[in-house]
Order: C-alpha cells, then structure tokens, then sequence
C-alpha cells in the first residue's frame, strides 16, 4: 500500500495551489515539510534567518503575482518571522507561513502553564492580529482544508498572509488516504488581479458603482486618491480608466505603480513628504473619490487650520474593501462608503463609458521632479559635511537613476531618505514599478524583498536601493546576493549612519542617539565585508550618471556603492 505522510500531502496540496518556489530556515520542527515539498519538485530556497525569508517571499509575490510560502521551525523560528508577517499584512501582501510545532501530545496549554514542550511559543495567538487566517494543525486530516482555507482567505477582500502551525506528528504520521471534498483551483495571479469578495450581490455592487460613477462625472473638480488597493489590478487598467474619467489622481505612497510619474492627470503623492502639487489638490477638490486607499496618518499632508477647515468642505465618498478603516479617520465624515472591489468598478467604468483613445499628455519632464529643498544639505556644528570625497546629493542620485535604470525595472527600495526621494521622484516612464514595506518600513527590507523577485525569469530587472544602515541589519542575505550572482543590481546610498533617524534627532534637539559615526555608531567597514563576502563592488568616484550607465551595463559589478553627502537632511513640507 502507497502510504503519504502528512507532510507529502500538504507539499502536494502546495503544489496544486500553484506554489513552485519557497523560502526557508529549517529546523527539527519543519525538516519534514520541506523534505516532502524538494520531493514534490518545488524550489526551495534557504536563508540565513527567517526575517530575511520572509521579505524574499514578500518581494516574490509583489513582482512575480505567484503564491509562495515561508516554512520555519518551532518556537524561534516562527517567532522571528513576526516582522515579515506585519508587513504583509499593513501593505496587502498574500504570503502563507507554516511553522513547525512541537508533537501534539507535548503542547503545552499556555494559559496554565510557562512551556512544557522544547522550543515551543504559542504562534497562533503572537501572530494571529497579523493574518486573514491562522490555525493549528494537530492532526493528518487538517492539513488540505486548512492549506484551502488559507489560500481562500489570504486573496480575499483585502490580501494578506495567513499561518498554518503544523504539529511534527501531523506532518510524519503516514496514512493511507486523506478524503477531502473537489476542489477547483483557481488561478492565484487571476484571483489577486480581480480581487474576491464573498457574501456581496452582483445587482448591489452595479447599483453601487453607477452611484460612484455618476458622483464623478456630476462632480464640478472631482479628485481621485488611489491607494494600495490598486497594486494588484492587471497592468495598465487602472491609467485606462483615469483616461477615461479624465479626471485628476493623486496617490498614497502604496498606489505610487497605479499610474505613470509623468501622466499628466498625475498630480503626485501626497503627505507630509508629499508633492506639494498634490497636497494642493486634495486641498482644491470639490469631491474627493478614494479608491482603495486607507490614508494612514502618516501619510496625510499637514494642514493649517484655515485649510483643515476648508478641507472639511470636500465631499469625500470610498470605494473600499474594508468600511470600518473610515470610522473616525482623520478626514473626517465621508459622503458614503461603497464596499467593493476596485477591478469591478473599472471594469464597470470601461462598459460604461466610451474609451476615445484621447491619452493624457506624457509629460517627459527633462528636470528633477523631487520637491525644491526637500533634500538639501545644512551643515551645523552638529550635523557636519562630509568628510568623504566623491559625495553626492539625493537629486543627482534621482536623477541619474532615471536617467539608466534599465526598462521595465522592479525596483525595491528599503526606508527612510532613499524611500521618499524614490518614490516623489522616480519616473516610472519605462515600465519601472516601485515596491517597499510601506507601511511597517523596516530596515533592510529591500535586500532580501529584490533577491525573492529575482527568483523568477520574468524578464524584468530587480534593483535593490538601500541605505548603508538598511544593509547593515540584512547582512544575512549576503549569501543568498552571492549565490545569485547577476540576477540583481544594488545601489547603496550610502550616508555613513541612519540619516533619517538623524534628521528627527535634530528636529526635536536629541542629541543622545546614536545614528552615526560622531555620535557612537559603532563602524562598520562596509566595502571591506561586502568584499570579504565575494560581493562584487564597484564605487562611484567621477560624473554619477556615466558611472550607474556602466554599472547597469556590465556584468561585472553587483553593488554600486553612491556617497551620499551626509549633511543634507530630509525636511518635511510646511503645512498648507
């Protein structure tokens, strides 16, 4: 008799669902599991920590639209996951997370007891706020539904990752046959395209969206705020329909890929580190329209109290997944909330109203478009100028990336300085998308995230753009940049400590922190390890933009290393 163990059977079930490549950090807890899926002919890829396995997944998913997993051991192992799972969940991202758990019979019941079994944590309960579904699986028989439960719910409504806690037993037990119901797989990348949302009336969401609609075209200066609900609809859809409603976008920092930089119904990125065109827009609408955007605090330009008044004036209507994210929210009673899937509407729009071909405007602007002063540089007896020759400012860094980046690059971008600056003033006018953990934004994201989307031969290049302090807390992936030798590029902005953390410590007059060199960052000879690691690197030394034109050309280098002038500080917009 051919008997499968628990482990062949979830490995199998991953397979069906389309998986093809994982990420892992292995352990006693999860060996079989990933055991089974090698078997099963899928990808598996090691890491050094689970952290970093977690940001592969997330980069995986984000470039690729393919499901993954990340499969860790007990206790340590999943715990050190908890940073990967936050960021899936706050930016929308489906990655499924199975841990191993100790044997059935050894767990422990954490509401009487410490600990019984070894390495044993409560996962379910440290990660569950973080997941559309989690669940602990104790026996053979759990394993397909849950797998099934899992993927349902991790594409539905608002996306987002879900925990599987496997117990060692119920992976290694051996049994004959487990019976489950037919299942229809469906297609994962079509799925997150179109978006599900269970439980809703077609006739109601069309009733709805002719509401929506027509708000729009009734509107005297209607204004649409597209978010990171836009980040999965199918490409090119979304500036479709802004052509055809002919109407003025502005965007959070997660719906920066829904449309071109330089599309002329493109009015910028709000918030504080906003355009301030755009801030300016929202401050001028008649109607604002949020399509698939949450509009975190953070991500609100400051307002003076004539203009909090007068914005106050705007009607504001919602097309959203998730109604209760506007109760009480910072801009105030809105006009109606409709609960529905963006891909829906623009599909509604596209049969609705006729698309004349009249394509806005590309404006293919030759200057720098970052905000004037945003990045400038202030020498004080504090905060000196560098002592570093070959230094560079943030525009000419922005500048000759738009100037080389290769077409059609997914560029991952880690936090802080190099995160606004790219995502106000990259252009995106050849096919870039631009990722990051937008809203948890941990250092070191972007290393790890590139590597997982190179993974992939989707003929778009991955590019890395990370500070030296990002890089610092990613040196565990240095094997895994090693063992993909030419499949990324890197750019190291690199300002000698963590600048942005800098420029609140100024801001606020602390002068304890350590964030740099002068102030008790401990050093760190950054070219010397990246070598040491068989990185290799390259330093620009001459005119920047000759230099990245021959990084991005050769097959030699794999990090460029850019000075940035450590004196120029990041200063946010004044209010409006």
């Amino acid at each position: 008799m051919n008997m499968k163990t628990g482990a062949d059977y979830l490995a199998d079930e991953l397979y069906a669902h389309g998986v093809r490549t994982v990420f892992v950090f292995t352990g006693g807890a999860i060996a079989a599991i990933i055991d089974s899926a090698q078997k099963r002919g899928i990808k598996v890829i090691p890491y050094d920590h689970e952290l970093d396995a977690s940001y592969a997944a997330e980069g995986y998913v984000r470039a690729n639209s393919m499901p993954t997993a990340v499969m860790v051991t007990s206790g340590p192992g999943a715990t050190n996951t908890i940073s990967g799972i936050a960021g899936s969940w706050f930016d929308s991202i489906p990655v499924l997370f199975i841990s191993g758990q100790v044997k059935s019979f050894e767990k422990t019941n954490f509401d009487l007891y410490l600990q019984r079994g070894f390495q044993e944590v409560d996962f379910i309960k440290s990660s569950g706020q973080f997941t559309k579904y989690s669940s602990t699986v104790d026996h053979s028989s759990q394993i397909i539904p849950s797998i099934r439960e899992a993927f349902k719910a991790m594409v539905s409504g608002r996306p987002g990752p879900a925990v599987l806690d496997i117990t060692m037993d119920a992976q290694m037990d051996a049994v004959d046959k487990v019976h489950t119901k037919p299942q229809d797989f469906y297609s994962f990348e079509e799925s997150l395209c179109r978006g599900l949302l269970h439980n809703t009336n077609p006739s109601s969401s069309d009733a709805d969206f002719e509401s929506l609609l027509n708000q729009m075209n009734e509107s005297k200066n209607p204004v649409i705020l597209v978010g990171g609900g836009a980040q999965w609809l199918p490409k090119g859809l979304f500036e479709k329909i802004a052509s055809i409603l002919n109407i003025k976008i502005i965007s959070t920092y997660a719906g920066v890929n829904s449309i071109q930089q330089e599309n002329s119904l493109y009015n910028g990125m709000i918030g504080p580190f906003g355009h301030p065109k755009a801030n300016k827009t929202l401050l001028e609408a008649s109607d604002l329209f949020i399509l698939g955007a949450r509009i975190p605090t953070r991500a609100f330009p400051i307002l003076s109290e004539s203009s909090s008044k007068k914005f106050q004036s705007v009607r504001k209507w919602a097309l959203t997944v998730d109604p209760s994210e506007f109760i009480n929210h910072k801009i105030g009673p809105l006009e109606k909330i409709y609960l529905g899937l963006l891909y829906d509407f623009c599909k509604y729009v596209e049969s609705k109203m006729s698309y004349t071909n009249s394509t806005p405007q590309i404006l293919h602007a030759k200057d720098n478009i970052l905000p004037e002063g945003m990045f400038a540089a202030k020498t004080t007896s504090k905060n000196k100028s560098s002592k570093i020759e070959n230094t560079y400012t943030v525009d000419g860094l922005i500048d000759s990336l738009n100037n080389t980046l290769p077409d059609n690059s997914d560029v991952f971008v880690d936090v802080g300085q190099n995160a606004v600056a790219l995502a106000l003033g990259l252009k995106r006018n050849r096919g870039e998308r631009l990722f990051s953990s937008w809203a948890n934004s941990p250092m070191g994201y972007s290393l790890p995230a590139a590597l997982g989307a190179a993974l992939e031969e989707n003929e778009r290049p991955s590019i890395c753009v990370i500070g030296d302090g990002g890089i610092r807390t990613a040196l565990s992936s240095f094997p895994n940049l090693r063992a993909m030798i030419g499949k990324a590029k890197i750019i190291l902005w690199d300002n000698r400590g963590y600048q942005t953390i800098v420029d609140h410590s100024l801001k606020f007059q602390q002068h304890g922190n350590p964030v740099n060199i002068d102030t008790g960052l401990n050093y760190f000879p950054l070219k010397e390890v990246l070598i040491a690691s068989d990185i290799r690197v390259m330093e620009a030394s001459g005119e920047l933009e000759v230099d990245m034109q021959s990084f991005f050309d050769s097959d030699k280098h794999d990090i460029l290393i850019v000075s940035i002038d450590e004196s120029i500080r990041m200063s946010a917009n004044p209010a409006i």
